[in-house]
């Protein structure tokens, strides 16, 4: 047997070790235990269990995926604002990224595998070279593209003690983070302590960090480290990457995952303002292109992908395409580096970069949910291919901690994967998001898929497993309607059990109108669900003192869209064509004075939101329609049937929404649509 303990393995060109030999034949994930993995060993397969080599000539043997030899790369294009590529300052053979079960090179990794096991040898194919010695060449900055040397000036003179400084460190004040505000702190430091006596030195300063920046991002990052310190060196101290300045302007704008956006700032914009916010996306979008520039992909990347996607639609609203073409690019990173088919082995232990991928798997796939449900887009990944299994529910600072402290944290978890105590995490939202995201997809592919044909039988199960879902969420994670006027509560934690109950009733509502739409009998189920819906959003609003964190008030024009707009527009066809009288017989609240008073309410909402803030078009239709609404139903003693001939609409166009399930106000429409 090959691969004895004390010997180090083979690494791919990508950074990750190479897997055993009957691991690689059958394309299952290996862990690398030496001298025998287990996956092995649990086969009684060890006599055939080896590890390829590290050669020690000068040269080391093939990479494990024949792509490999070939010299094609598969990775993203270069994005057309920077030039092309030289050859001389990048990598010559970057990693191929993920191959699947039905691409060109399956059967000759199957071949190969095979070829080994007879011959009884690992070396199979030329050696090619390791590209360690190019990737220890020093980028010169004289030689760097005209345009990528600016880009490269403008996001370093932003940086404190520069001409155009914008940001000002407050430091943690010991309090406990996640891995990337360590992160943050430790960059920090590092521009200051190893780095700030080149910065002070002007433009030559500037180009000489540049150097650094360029240099180091060409290293391959390692992202399977069992030490969370070994990951973090990676990109911190010395090592520092245009990745890691792309993660202060990621942590300066707040955009991280929902939980973590409320936390007191490390990092402060020296003047707030729409301005700032501006500048933080140009610079996070052209660290993004620095990196892309002399590195394929890794788990950071992608990570300030999914945050630059979540800052332009902070900035610019859901609907717009500056911020649905960054999420694209964030899928297809996902699913180039193969984080959607993550395995979860019996033997499985986390660790920060092994649940840092699921974690960034579970949030780029409800983010896509997320934006189906607005816009109505068809999903740009389906569960149907993505098996990584839901984060676990521990905590960012166990997560970042030593080995001790992870598992000890690893071994409380329930056999679901929650946590114990009763608490909220981010990991808790992440998978409590999840799960609603995989019957909504369900959902989203009913509605939208063409040629997809359900019964009512189906659409029933699906309504009572959306129905469900909110029992597999622990206790810490339930909405309780009086913690809102409880003063004692958590203002924080109330809002995320709000959003969360949102979107589990979100899928109880798309539900519904999927049923209505196939002919199953009206029960009054659907008015009863948008009528919570709509009062729970207005909560958010009445209490806008309570809820008055920034990463709370930049969501309010989305949160009043994306579950207040449709839940009103039903109200209204309540209004114009009654199906009950006096009290309805599944919500004692609901009466056709509650639906006025919270229609009304939800103009105000709507008109709170000013006309310039992201999505404010929308809420600005929204309200005029629902007030028309209202006029007719107050002022006018005729019935409803004739109402889209009778009301006189001036010159305010009939909307269309064109949000599929979402658009509750479709039945304005004369053409039909």
């Amino acid at each position: 047997m090959s691969g004895e303990v004390g010997r180090p393995l083979l690494s791919r060109r990508n950074g990750r070790p190479v897997a055993c030999t009957p691991c690689r034949a059958r394309k299952v994930a290996c862990d690398h235990q030496r001298p025998i993995c287990n996956r092995c060993r649990k086969r009684r397969q060890s006599d055939q269990c080896r590890y390829p080599e590290i050669s020690t000539s000068s040269t080391t043997p093939t990479d494990d995926s024949p792509h490999a030899a070939t010299g094609a790369s598969s990775g993203p294009a270069t994005n057309p604002v920077l030039p092309p590529r030289p050859p001389n300052l990048t990598s010559s053979s970057p990693s191929p990224g993920f191959f699947g079960f039905t691409s060109s090179t399956s059967i000759f990794e199957e071949t190969e595998s095979a070829l080994a096991l007879l011959l009884g040898s690992t070396h199979v194919g030329s050696p090619k070279p390791s590209g360690t010695e190019q990737n220890e060449v020093t980028i010169s900055f004289g030689q760097l593209p005209v345009p990528l040397r600016e880009t490269c000036l403008v996001v370093l003179r932003c940086l404190p003690g520069q001409s155009n400084e914008q940001m000002v460190y407050s430091g943690t004040s010991g309090e406990a983070r996640g891995w990337a505000d360590i992160a943050v702190g430790r960059i920090m430091q590092s521009l200051q302590v190893n780095f700030g006596d080149i910065l002070a030195q002007g433009n030559a300063g500037l180009a000489a960090m540049s150097e650094i920046l360029c240099s180091n991002t060409r290293r391959p990052m390692y992202d399977e480290c069992v030490n969370s310190q070994e990951w973090l060196d990676q990109f911190c101290g010395k090592n520092l990457r245009w990745e890691s300045i792309g993660l202060l302007w990621a942590n300066l704008a707040r955009i991280s995952n929902v939980m973590d956006a409320m936390r007191n700032p490390i990092l402060q914009f020296i003047t707030e303002g729409k301005e700032s916010m501006e500048t933080a996306r140009t610079c996070l979008e052209n660290c993004i292109q620095l990196a892309r520039h002399f590195t394929e992909a890794n788990d950071l990347l992608l990570d300030l992908w999914k945050r630059f996607a979540t800052l332009c639609s902070v900035i610019d609203g859901d609907a717009e395409m500056s911020s649905h073409a960054p999420h694209g690019v964030s899928v297809a990173m996902l699913t180039y580096m193969g984080l959607h088919v993550l395995e979860n082995g019996p033997t499985y232990i986390p660790t920060l970069c092994s649940e840092n991928k699921r974690r960034l798997a579970a949030m780029v796939f409800s983010g896509d949910k997320l934006g189906v449900a607005f816009t109505g887009r068809p999903p740009l990944i389906s569960r149907r291919y993505y098996s990584t299994p839901l984060p676990l529910d521990i905590k960012d600072e166990d997560l970042a901690a030593d080995e001790a402290t992870l598992l000890k944290a690893f071994y409380s978890l329930d056999e679901e994967g929650w946590n114990t105590e009763g608490r909220l995490y981010p990991s808790t939202m992440m998978r409590a998001r999840s799960i609603i995201s995989f019957i909504r997809d369900e959902l989203t592919e009913v509605a939208l898929g063409k040629g997809v044909y359900v019964t009512i039988d189906q659409l029933l199960n699906i309504k009572e497993r959306a129905c469900a879902t909110s029992s597999q969420f622990p206790s810490g994670l339930v909405y309780n309607p009086n913690e809102v006027d409880d003063m004692a509560s958590d203002p924080k934690l109330v809002y995320l059990k709000i959003i969360t109950h949102l979107d589990y009733l979100q899928n109880i509502f798309f539900a519904e109108r999927l049923l209505l739409r196939h002919g199953h009998l009206d029960d009054g189920d659907l008015l009863v669900t948008s009528f919570e819906m709509v009062i729970l959003t207005l909560k958010l609003w009445i209490h806008k003192d309570r809820f008055s964190d920034l990463s709370m008030l930049r969501n309010y024009e989305w949160l009043v869209m994306a579950y207040g707009a449709p839940g009103g527009g039903i109200l209204c066809q309540e209004l114009l064509y009654p199906t009950f009288s006096g009290t309805h017989h599944k919500n004692a609240e609901l009466t056709r004075s509650s639906i006025v008073q919270q229609l009304s309410l939800l103009i105000g909402f709507l008109d709170w939101v000013r006309p310039c803030a992201p999505n404010g078009a929308l809420c600005a239709d929204a309200k005029t329609v629902i007030q028309r609404i209202l006029d007719h139903h107050l002022n006018s003693t005729s019935g409803g049937e004739d109402i889209i001939d009778s009301m006189d609409w001036g010159v305010f166009p009939q909307p269309d929404f064109n949000f599929q399930l979402l658009d509750t106000f479709e039945w304005m429409r004369t053409d039909g649509g």
